[in-house]
């Protein structure tokens, strides 16, 4: 597979590429611009590349000396990753990249995968990580991928997966729409090509991730501390955002949220509260709610009052699992809550 690979990384930096814009594509870029491209989060290209295009799952880029036209074939043309059109990355940002990774030293030795292949790992898995790469992005256990399947219920047939891989750049918009959530200011994922992705092949990883386990898409988001005459109070609102009727249900949910060291809880309001306990896990306090079920679209709010504001070094943060959709073999799956945003209103 590894020499498969590397044949494909020869065909796909042929030269002689003109951008899909019809515009030159010699332009020098900016080697400083490029690093915060390539290593940031925006694109993530370190995650199959290296953070300094060391290569990992990806082939080395570092130190080639690539010409503006083999980048631009590699980039444009999808030989083993997805297709970046310029609506994703531009030519200017492509020549910025460029730039930085010419700048770089050859590499002697390619990196590590950032995702390795588990011990006794399903086909499915395997492919997923080692032969197509998508873990490398998704994960070992493709948490977002599950998570979109439990979203749209019986709508996420194998002819849904088909199209997120081939045609995601237009396909996550529709899913974004149906689920009610945001699309990220940069897509990370382009669109993979039919004849370097066989059907087939997406076939071993949907039926892995459906025998794995579908995911509730259950989060949690704190308000900024209000202050009052009792204290500082927060909200946490906990949803589930998957399509009304068609999403998972999530059964059994636990909601947490760490006490800040020095801290007390005055009050909680909100359906479930069992009040503190200490939690060794989260080595300190914890606030917890539990909810019987939280159906699909559900929201529901949640209060706690602090005798103090937390601060940015000692924050509010916290963590909700539930036991129904269930993960093979487990453990429980789980979505983190993040601090509050900063300052009181």
């Amino acid at each position: 597979m590894r020499i498969l690979l590397a044949l494909i990384v020869s065909v796909s930096f042929l030269p002689g590429f003109a951008d899909a814009q019809g515009t030159p594509t010699g332009a020098p870029g900016d080697a400083m611009a490029g690093k915060a491209l390539f290593t940031g989060p925006g694109i993530e290209c370190n995650r199959c590349h290296g953070n300094q295009g060391e290569g990992g799952f990806g082939p080395i880029i570092a130190g080639r000396t690539l010409s503006p036209e083999q980048f631009q074939r590699g980039l444009r043309q999808g030989r083993i990753m997805p297709m970046y059109p310029p609506s994703i990355i531009t030519d200017r940002e492509a020549a910025d990249m460029l730039a930085y990774l010419n700048s770089l030293p050859p590499v002697v030795q390619k990196g590590p995968l950032r995702v390795s292949v588990p011990d006794n790992a399903a086909p499915g898995q395997r492919v997923a990580i080692e032969t197509i790469g998508c873990a490398q992005c998704h994960g070992a256990v493709f948490a977002s991928p599950r998570q979109a399947l439990g979203a749209l219920g019986s709508d996420a047939d194998f002819a849904w997966f088909t199209r997120m891989v081939y045609d995601h750049t237009t396909e996550i918009a529709q899913f974004a729409k149906a689920t009610g959530q945001p699309l990220r200011p940069r897509l990370v994922m382009g669109n993979y090509n039919r004849a370097t992705v066989q059907e087939s092949t997406l076939r071993q990883i949907y039926d892995w991730m459906n025998d794995l386990g579908i995911r509730a898409s259950v989060a949690g988001r704190l308000s900024p501390g209000t202050p009052g005459s009792n204290g500082v109070a927060y909200t946490l609102t906990v949803e589930n955002a998957e399509v009304p009727e068609k999403g998972a249900t999530a059964e059994d949910v636990t909601v947490s949220v760490r006490v800040p060291n020095g801290v007390t809880v005055i009050s909680a309001t909100g359906p479930g509260y069992q009040g503190v306990r200490r939690d060794e896990q989260a080595m300190g306090d914890v606030a917890v709610w539990q909810l019987p079920r939280l159906a699909a679209a559900e929201r529901q709010t949640l209060t706690v009052t602090l005798s103090s504001a937390a601060t940015p070094a000692n924050n509010l943060r916290g963590t909700i699992t539930w036991a129904k959709p269930a993960v093979k073999p487990g453990p429980l799956d789980t979505a983190n809550i993040g601090p509050p945003p900063a300052g009181a209103r």
